[in-house]
């Protein structure tokens, strides 16, 4: 049963990763221009990094150096 966890644990970060790292390496050649892909890609970027920081406080708010 762990096995099987820790299988569907490993392909849901790979998941949830795979979108921003492919969003945060475009970006940088998107951004020069402008345009929409670079607006939808900006919001990519800081919509993982707010789901981020709330469920990094939501875990562990005593030992977070973020102010949450």
């Amino acid at each position: 049963m762990s096995a099987i966890l820790l299988s569907a644990h490993v392909i849901v970060a790979i998941l949830a990763v795979g979108p921003i790292a492919v969003a945060a390496s475009m970006f940088p050649r998107y951004a020069r221009d402008g345009g929409p892909v670079a607006n939808a890609l900006y919001r990519i970027c800081q919509t993982y990094a707010v789901v981020v920081w709330r469920f990094h406080c939501s875990v562990s708010p005593r030992r977070s150096r973020w102010v949450c």
